[in-house]
């Protein structure tokens, strides 16, 4: 990975490029007030815990790993050392929604909002913002079509029938 990290977090090298800020602010100005805060922060708190997943991951399987975040998207990359098994190439991609999906659903139960009530999740920005950013998003990165974790998720069962 090029350049110097902005930050460490519990020991991986986090990138934050100017794409991801200027993401951030795109988004609050296209939404403005009080949503767009939310849809912001709730973006770059939940993209970075997602790639934490991912990260977490991957060095369960021996492989060092860091974190970048850019425009509209952020990414682990990792160099295992050793080859890895299709099922720990298909767990790294299923972690980072997995933590998405599980952390943004805890959050909005917390905070009284039933996920799948419309009602509930309408009744509040900070509900909407998290309900888009999380559950929905990580569900979408579950689609099966590179680049996203589906597409490696049936990348890695692929590889078993076509080596």
């Amino acid at each position: 990975m090029s350049g110097r990290p902005a930050f460490h977090l519990f020991g991986f090298p986090i990138h934050v490029r100017p794409g991801f800020v200027m993401f951030m602010v795109l988004i609050i100005a296209v939404n403005g007030g009080e949503l767009g805060f939310w849809l912001a922060g709730s973006a770059a708190s939940l993209t970075l815990l997602h790639e934490l997943g991912h990260g977490f991951a991957a060095r369960a399987t021996g492989a060092r790993a860091e974190i970048s975040l850019d425009f509209l998207a952020g990414y682990a990359s990792f160099v295992p050392v050793r080859p890895l098994k299709r099922w720990e190439r298909a767990g790294i991609s299923v972690a980072g929604p997995a933590v998405q999906i599980g952390v943004s659903l805890a959050v909005l139960f917390l905070m009284g909002v039933n996920p799948i009530d419309r009602h509930d999740v309408g009744a509040s920005e900070a509900a909407i913002a998290i309900w888009w950013t999380g559950p929905v998003m990580g569900l979408f990165n579950l689609a099966p079509v590179l680049p996203l974790d589906g597409g490696h998720i049936v990348q890695a069962g692929v590889d078993r029938l076509f080596p």
